[in-house]
C-alpha cells in the first residue's frame, strides 16, 4: 500500500472509528489489498471502477470513462441504498463525480481526503467544480501546503480542514495478518556499510535520479556506503522511469533496487538514512516514518517537508533538485556521528509529539460526527 493507502485503512479499521460506525471497503480491483482486509473479516465490496488510466488521457480513455460512469453511478446508488450509508470517504478524484450523483437527492455525503497536488489546470476545475457542492462535507488536507493549494481553488470554505498524516506503519488489525512470514532483509556488499535509502514510488516527482546522482558521487569518492531504491513504478503512469534507472546503475553493485515492500516496519531499522528528495510532495511520510524509527533523514525543501523537519535539529534540508546540495547533505551525515545522534534524539521528540496515529484519527472521528 502506498501512503494515501496506508492513512484511509488506518482510520477505517481504528477501534475508535470501528466502535462508532459500520466500515465497508469499496475497491475497483483485486489485488494484495482486498485479500489483506477480506483476512482481518473486514467487509469488502468489489466494484466496477472508472476504466480510466493515470497519466495523459486519449480520447479512447475519455470514450472507457464514458461508457462506465453510469454503470458506476448505478453502482453507487444501489450500495446506498442496500447499506443505509451515511458518507461515502475517498481519496480518488476518479470517482468523486460519480458519487455526486449517485448522492443527489439523498442524505448520503462525501468526504474526500486529499492525497496528492493535481497541478493541471483542467484537474484543478473539475476539483473545483465537484469539491464545491454541496453534497461534498468535508475536505480534509494532510497538510499546510495541501490546504493552502485546495484554498487557492476553492477559496475559504469551512469544509476544508487540515489534519496531518501520522505515522501508520504498523496498523494493528492488519498486522494480525501478515503478507509474509519471511522477514526482508537488504542485501548487502558489506555488513558494515553505511546505508542510505530512498522510499516512495519510484516516479519522478519522487527524485530517485537526484538520490542516484547524488550516490555515485560518493561511490567515486570511495565511501564505505549502500544505497538502496525501496519502491516500484507499479500504478504509476511512467513505468519507463524505473527502467531506466535500472538499466543505468545495473553495474553498480553498491546501488540496489530493493522493489514494493510492504512491511516498512522491518526496513527502517536496518537503514541509516532516509533521503526524501521529493520534487513535489503534498506531504511526506517517509520523512515521519524515519524519524520514528529513529532514522536520520534528508528532506528536499518542497511543500510541507521543511515544516516536518527542522534543520540542524530533527533532519537536514537540501535545495529541491540540487544534485550538488544532497550530496553535501548526505556525505555530512555519513562522517558526522555525533550530528547523526542530535537529529535522531530531537526527531523521536518531534514525531511522538506531532504525528502519532491518535491525534489524526480522533480529529477525523470529530468531523464524522
Amino acid at each position: 500500500m502506498g501512503g494515501g493507502q496506508r492513512i484511509i485503512v488506518s482510520i477505517a479499521t481504528h477501534p475508535t472509528i470501528t466502535r462508532e460506525w459500520d466500515v465497508q471497503f469499496a475497491l475497483p480491483e483485486d489485488g494484495p489489498l482486498n485479500n489483506l482486509l477480506a483476512r482481518a473479516n473486514i467487509s469488502v465490496f468489489r466494484f466496477p471502477g472508472a476504466s480510466i488510466r493515470n497519466g495523459e488521457k486519449t480520447l479512447g480513455d475519455l470514450l472507457l470513462y464514458a461508457q462506465s460512469f453510469f454503470h458506476l453511478v448505478g453502482w453507487f446508488k444501489q450500495a446506498i441504498k442496500t447499506s443505509d450509508v451515511k458518507y461515502l470517504y475517498t481519496s480518488s478524484p476518479r470517482y468523486l463525480l460519480q458519487m455526486l450523483c449517485a448522492v443527489h437527492g439523498q442524505p448520503t455525503r462525501i468526504v474526500f481526503h486529499l492525497h496528492h497536488f493535481y497541478r493541471r489546470r483542467s484537474y484543478e476545475w473539475f476539483l473545483k467544480f465537484v469539491l464545491s457542492r454541496p453534497q461534498v462535507v468535508s475536505v480534509i488536507c494532510p497538510s499546510q501546503a495541501a490546504e493552502q493549494w485546495v484554498r487557492s481553488i476553492l477559496g475559504p470554505l469551512p469544509k476544508i480542514v487540515r489534519v496531518s498524516n501520522w505515522v501508520c506503519t504498523e496498523i494493528p488489525v492488519l498486522k494480525a495478518y501478515p503478507t509474509s512470514s519471511a522477514p526482508v532483509r537488504l542485501e548487502s556488499e558489506s555488513p558494515s556499510s553505511f546505508r542510505f535509502a530512498v522510499i516512495g514510488r519510484v516516479i519522478s516527482i519522487k527524485g530517485q535520479d537526484i538520490f542516484l546522482e547524488a550516490a555515485m558521487r560518493l561511490i567515486n569518492l570511495g565511501v564505505d556506503a549502500e544505497f538502496y531504491v525501496i519502491g516500484s513504478s507499479a500504478f504509476t503512469d511512467q513505468p519507463d522511469y524505473e527502467t531506466d534507472l535500472i538499466e543505468r546503475y545495473r553495474s553498480e553493485a553498491r546501488i540496489h533496487f530493493v522493489g514494493h515492500v510492504e512491511t516498512m516496519s522491518e526496513i527502517y531499522p536496518q537503514i541509516k538514512c532516509v533521503v526524501v528528495p521529493s520534487r513535489y510532495e503534498v506531504f511526506g511520510m517517509t520523512a515521519i516514518e524515519g524519524m520514528y524509527y529513529g532514522v536520520p533523514v534528508i528532506v528536499s525543501d518542497f511543500g510541507e517537508l521543511p515544516r516536518i523537519v527542522e534543520f540542524g535539529r530533527s533532519g537536514v534540508i537540501f535545495e529541491n533538485g540540487s544534485v550538488d546540495a544532497l550530496f553535501d547533505a548526505m556525505n555530512m551525515i555519513y562522517y558526522d556521528h555525533q550530528y547523526r545522534q542530535t537529529l535522531i534524539e530531537n526527531a523521536g521528540i518531534h514525531v511522538r509529539a506531532n504525528y502519532l496515529p491518535e491525534s489524526g484519527i480522533a480529529r477525523i472521528q470529530a468531523l464524522l460526527q
